[in-house]
């Protein structure tokens, strides 16, 4: 059966016995599910918004300031029903014998040719079962776009990184790069074993080590330095004086976000606890990263630790003999662990638990005006409201309140708007546990300061965060990696960070998360329209577990870092190459 190559979005609207459906078309959306696995998710990932993809910045242009910018509102329907992809079925109908077909999408939706091994990428893709939704993947060509634009990668932008930082690819092989960081087990042995790539080609890529994104390109940049230290800015300010996309995009308020512009919100753009941002424009592999910098998004870090990394051939399970391992793409790929608290059984309550990560937690240093600073600041705010709203999970359950489902609609009433929410909140406030559960990155007099203004709660373990309706996902040096656990859960994620990861762009505010402001200044808001829409809510969170259901796979991520490749190697030491 032929590939459909131009359907975009299908949307099914339900009110009663009305059934809208909205389709999008001249696009290339379309889901190559998997035969072997009928446990599969079968999906159509759109792009709800369609509005182009910004190569300069390697994120969806959204005619609007970022998404964790803006105090977005639900998408309202004459209906009162929010657009979800839970209902988009129907496109499903793929030959998996058609991998030119799989060509010529990527080819019409990336306008340029595929390298040669592009079908039998396909066909290790179909094999795995993983979505090839061009939305997916777009990410990895915006991230290479400024090297296509040059011709190709000229090895010599990698050296600025020392050699333990980089992979090479010989003879059909992956070796080397750092052993207590990345093991090539998960990922890279089984796509050279998929012998999709050129073996005969050699390349070579370097891995960022840090949580955070690296490089920034200054606007007069030359890779042509006379001293080293040129390619090294002295402080986060540095960055603003030199980059015109960091000033331009961190450093002003608009209409949409009136109060303080996110250099003032979040701890990364003022004293990052680890400060490693270079001047330099380079193809270098990061697992998140934010808008301006020019890192390449891969998922392929297993764990960090000074310690051993031992993974089972012959099972799905992985063993880290570490102290303080992070839970990263792979790892958390390889555990995942299902949900196994349905919704009508979760406590209607918001919970966040953290330690004061996000920035320098230090003397002379703005702390106070830390993105998670302001969340504990706001948790204290919120309970002289509401005096019963906030509870300790860790030795107490949520207060019960009364919820609704959803409130009566007609042809003449609109959904009801969250920004009134605050002026008719009753007695029933969400009940809210919000709390620092250790102070890091801080010196004994903040420590103390924070000990006193925000006093430590226990921490409380994954499976009793599942307990709860509502969970908020707040960034911290870097994006959080729970993220990925929460999204596939039961429970609905509201989230405001400015980090991405590989997938991440992929998500649609109102569909499978729950936007707030970085200032946290509608998040009372959001709990009680959710308290009061509880189905809605209740949609978004199944929305959102659906999507991860594919995304949040190892064969997704093998299939991603798979075609990054691909792509990287088509580009890496071409002869027309030119040096930033």
């Amino acid at each position: 059966m032929a590939l459909r190559l131009s359907v975009r979005l299908i949307v099914r609207v339900f009110a009663g016995s009305l059934v809208a459906a909205i389709a999008l078309v001249n696009g290339g959306a379309w889901l190559l599910a998997a035969r072997r696995n009928a446990n599969l998710a079968r999906l159509n990932i759109m792009d709800f918004h369609d509005p182009g993809w910004d190569y300069a910045l390697a994120r969806p242009v959204v005619h609007r300031p970022p998404r964790s910018l803006l105090r977005l509102e639900p998408s309202v329907h004459s209906s009162g029903y929010i657009s979800n992809d839970a209902n988009l079925q129907g496109n499903t109908d793929t030959d998996p014998d058609s991998f030119s077909d799989v060509r010529a999408v990527f080819e019409q939706v990336f306008a340029g040719v595929r390298p040669a091994g592009f079908e039998a990428w396909a066909r290790f893709a179909s094999a795995r079962g993983c979505a090839v939704d061009t939305f997916l993947y777009k990410q990895i060509y915006a991230d290479l776009a400024r090297w296509v634009e040059r011709g190709g990668i000229n090895p010599r932008v990698l050296s600025p990184f020392r050699p333990i930082l980089r992979v090479s690819f010989a003879d059909g092989r992956f070796s080397g790069g750092p052993k207590a960081y990345i093991s090539t087990k998960p990922i890279l042995d089984v796509i050279s074993q998929a012998r999709f790539l050129d073996p005969q080609k050699q390349f070579v890529f370097a891995l960022n080590l840090n949580d955070e994104s690296r490089l920034v390109p200054a606007d007069n940049y030359s890779h042509s330095y006379p001293h080293a230290a040129d390619a090294t800015y002295s402080s986060m300010r540095h960055v603003f004086q030199t980059s015109s996309c960091f000033r331009d995009t961190f450093n002003n308020s608009n209409a949409h976000f009136p109060h303080l512009p996110p250099a003032n919100l979040h701890g990364f753009l003022q004293h990052p606890d680890t400060f490693a941002t270079l001047n330099v424009d380079a193809p270098l592999f990061s697992q998140a990263k934010l808008d301006c910098f020019v890192d390449v998004l891969a998922p392929l870090w297993s764990v960090v630790t000074k310690h051993y990394l031992i993974i089972s051939s012959s099972s799905t399970k992985i063993f880290a003999y570490a102290q303080n391992s992070h839970r990263y793409h792979t790892r958390l790929a390889y555990n995942q662990k299902k949900d196994v608290v349905p919704w009508s059984e979760k406590q209607t309550a918001l919970f966040w638990r953290g330690s004061s990560t996000g920035g320098s937690y230090r003397t002379n240093t703005t702390w106070h005006t830390y993105h998670r600073t302001r969340l504990l600041e706001w948790e204290k705010m919120y309970s002289l409201r509401h005096p019963d709203s906030t509870f300790d999970a860790a030795i107490q359950d949520a207060p019960k309140i009364e919820i609704r489902s959803s409130p009566p609609s007609s042809k003449n009433q609109k959904q009801q708007d969250p920004k009134k929410h605050k002026d008719s909140l009753g007695p029933d406030a969400v009940p809210v546990d919000i709390g620092l559960n250790s102070i890091v990155q801080a010196d004994a007099q903040t420590s103390q300061t924070l000990g006193k203004m925000y006093p430590l709660k226990q921490g409380v373990s994954p499976s009793r965060a599942l307990q709860f309706k509502y969970l908020l996902v707040v960034d911290g040096n870097s994006w959080s990696g729970r993220i990925q656990s929460y999204l596939a859960s039961n429970s609905l994620v509201i989230w405001n960070g400015l980090f991405t990861d590989w997938y991440l762009n992929a998500l649609v505010p109102w569909v499978h998360y729950v936007p707030v402001a970085l200032d946290f200044s509608d998040l009372e808001d959001r709990l009680e329209w959710l308290k009061d829409h509880d189905d809605q809510a209740r949609t978004i969170a199944e929305n959102a577990r659906r999507f991860m259901e594919v995304v949040g796979s190892l064969a997704q991520i093998q299939c991603y870092t798979g075609l990054l490749l691909l792509e990287y190697q088509e580009l890496y030491d071409k002869p027309d190459a030119r040096m930033p």
